[in-house]
């Protein structure tokens, strides 16, 4: 392996230990209940001697079953009375279970039948065919999974899920923040395949000079062959207590005064305070009963705006980068054959293929009583949520409040933060620098490659590959701040081994459109009716 990757290594396995401690000590975990039979009493009372609690239900009255055994079909034991000890079970609490409450595991709920009377407290010895029903308390593994990781817990918890999932798309940029490299965020989400080569602009909040220079770092850590096309930095000098963005077209914004969403509803539930700051507290699109994710937000309108900018914190979900992995697996033997098919394909073809599966967050504005597309934000990958910035023209809006709509698949995005910012864009110098130096770890020369839009290309055919860049720093004139921005270009090809005939009939489906979130949506019901057998197996 090459230099880097061995370091990146080592960080993902220090995270994998760290978040499972942190798992199996703070991540919240959910019980089921199973209903067994009188069969498997023999094995859950050699059990109780480690750990079970029975508990014998009478009606509405219920006791402590202390020493049970079975001889020829007879259960004995004594009754006991409660008392000081818990019993956390009943039919109609929720399934989370809370602090303190774990011994809820333990618990084995026998039901006698309605017309068999009442045992007193003492000594019991009653027929087995009494007993009507047997629950047994478990870990919900497939819920209490899901909840760690679709909870956002935390970029220790992302990088780690992100290893266990063995994640499958984008270069990763580093940049150097004062004193080390450190991972920003992934480059062209989505670019999968030359037809679908794009423009991505990155912010790069934690990038700082190092003397005369700033120093980047563009790796591909995946299975998968990596065309860069450009790479340069752009550099905004801007007012002091502000904020600037790029658009989708490499525009700047400048953000100043975000107001908040007065209301933010997805299917029914205020979401408003989940977007109120970017803090991993995150809306998932993950409404198992509609037809379409979507999250609405309504915002106050100054008097005679033409115009405003919409500002967002999002990234893709783990989920997504899965379900897409389960997709492609259907392919077996014949994936190759499917990739060199879809690279023959119209750009603009494959674009709209995405958008009609719901891959990009789509951004609709209300005017009147239709929807008005405002743009639709490619996807960004898992790895790192990242800053958007919309501009939106309001020449044509009419009334006091702004209605924003933002759609997509079943669990493909999360969405942190939402606002709108109506500050003039002024007192915006822009510099777009072409990189002093660009070294493979090998010492090969790409400056070439990465200084222009051209038919030359980075090309990390392998993982590990990385290559350090270079840029000249000029401070911000005085009174001024500045933001750095990576524009890059290319795409990537993803390297698989599968094996196997196609599902054909079930590929066929795809070709049906939004088809991809309802695949989404049945795998996230399996996970969660299984018992996490589905989770398991992706980390295995």
């Amino acid at each position: 392996m090459k230099q880097i990757f061995p370091s990146v290594l080592k960080r993902a396995l220090a995270y994998l230990l760290t978040a499972l401690m942190l798992f199996h000590i703070s991540a919240c975990t959910y019980f089921r209940v199973k209903s067994v039979t009188s069969e498997d009493l023999p094995k859950l009372i050699e059990m109780e001697k480690v750990h079970k609690y029975f508990v014998l239900h009478q009606g509405a009255e219920q006791h402590h079953l202390v020493l049970p055994a079975i001889e020829e079909n007879i259960l004995k034991g004594t009754l006991v009375e409660v008392g000081s000890d818990s019993i956390y079970y009943n039919d109609v609490r929720r399934k989370l279970v809370g602090s303190g409450e774990k011994s809820i595991l333990n618990e084995v709920h026998l039901y006698l039948a309605p017309d068999q009377g009442t045992y007193a407290v003492g000594d019991i010895a009653l027929p087995v065919t009494q007993i009507s029903e047997i629950r047994v308390i478990k870990p919900d593994t497939g819920k209490s999974i899901a909840h760690f990781v679709f909870g956002a817990i935390g970029v220790l918890a992302i990088v780690t899920i992100i290893v266990a999932l063995t994640k499958s798309s984008c270069p990763y940029l580093y940049v150097y923040d004062g004193q080390d490299y450190v991972f920003e965020g992934e480059l062209y989400g989505g670019a999968i395949l030359k037809n679908l080569e794009r423009d991505d602009y990155l912010p790069l909040p934690r990038l700082q000079a190092d003397g005369s220079i700033y120093k980047l770092k563009i790796a591909n850590e995946l299975k998968e062959e990596e065309y860069t096309n450009l790479a340069r930095l752009v550099v905004v000098d801007h007012p002091q207590h502000t904020t600037v963005l790029l658009d989708q077209k490499g525009q700047p914004h400048l953000i100043q005064d975000p107001q908040l969403p007065v209301q933010a509803l997805a299917n029914g539930e205020d979401i408003r305070s989940t977007l109120q700051r970017t803090d991993r507290d995150v809306y998932l699109f993950d409404h198992t009963e509609a037809t379409t994710n979507a999250a609405n937000l309504r915002f106050e309108k100054p008097a005679g705006a033409t115009s405003g900018k919409l500002v967002l914190n999002a990234k893709n979900s783990l989920w997504f980068d899965w379900v897409f992995g389960e997709f492609t697996k259907k392919f077996g033997g014949f994936y190759d054959q499917w990739i060199e098919k879809q690279a023959a394909l119209p750009g603009a073809e494959r674009r709209q293929m995405a958008i009609d599966q719901e891959f990009p967050l789509t951004v609709s504005l209300k005017v009147g009583d239709e929807w008005q597309l405002i743009e639709h934000l490619p996807t960004v990958g898992p790895m790192a949520a990242r800053d958007f910035v919309l501009p939106i023209d309001l020449s044509a809006h009419e009334g006091p409040d702004i209605e924003i709509r933002l759609q997509t698949g079943f669990l493909f995005w999360e969405l942190d933060y939402a606002a709108m910012d109506f500050t003039a864009d002024t007192d915006l110098q822009v510099r777009e620098i072409a990189p002093l130096s660009a070294t493979g770890l090998d010492g090969t020369d790409h400056t070439a490659a990465l200084s222009a839009d051209d038919d030359q290309y980075l090309q990390q055919l392998h993982t590990g590959d990385a290559t350090e860049l270079h840029f000249a720093y000029q401070p911000a004139a005085e009174g001024f701040t500045q933001s750095a921005f990576l524009h890059s270009k290319g795409y990537y090809k993803h390297v698989r081994s599968y094996a196997g005939l196609p599902a054909i009939s079930e590929l066929k489906k795809f070709r049906t459109p939004a088809y991809f979130s309802e695949f989404s949506k049945a795998l996230y019901l399996q996970v969660i009716v299984n018992n996490g057998e589905e989770v398991a197996s992706i980390t295995q």
